[in-house]
């Protein structure tokens, strides 16, 4: 089945698609249309129109994610782990958990490594929740 639409407006509704899902559902539609309409006004000059839209997309689709949440919601998921994982390499290390002098035990090695991963992803796991849970909830207006 052969689609009707022009090459670069199939790419257009298809980059459409890394929007949120509530922008999208509510903008995505009439933007494509005005799309397509300056599309058919642009009588060739598609270099220009691409660059103009391209530069609108990549700025609406960092504010309008940024209008989310998720992007602070994801970098406190992973900075807090890495910076208690740290506190506890720095304090507790001595206190609790010695390397052998030698560093050739590559079990023991592998061990710590796999408690780091596994704490990382409790950790992270953790924050990712709480921040998801604190997080606004924004509710539509009504019109």
């Amino acid at each position: 089945m052969k689609s009707s639409k022009p090459l670069d407006v199939r790419l257009y509704r298809a980059v459409m698609y890394l929007y949120p899902p509530r922008f999208r559902r509510e903008f995505t539609t009439q933007m494509a249309m005005d799309f397509e309409e300056e599309r058919g006004e642009s009588h060739g000059a598609l270099a220009a129109l691409w660059w103009q839209h391209g530069v609108d997309v990549a700025g609406s689709l960092v504010v309008q994610w940024l209008r989310t949440g998720w992007p602070v919601v994801i970098a406190l998921a992973i900075t807090w782990p890495i910076v208690i994982l740290s506190a506890i390499a720095k304090y507790w290390r001595p206190v609790f958990f010695q390397l052998p002098p030698s560093s050739q035990d590559e079990e023991v090695l592998g061990l710590v490594m796999l408690v780091t991963v596994v704490l990382f992803i409790v950790i992270a796991t953790v924050m990712f929740t709480l921040c998801f849970a604190i997080r606004p909830i924004r509710r539509p207006r009504r019109r």
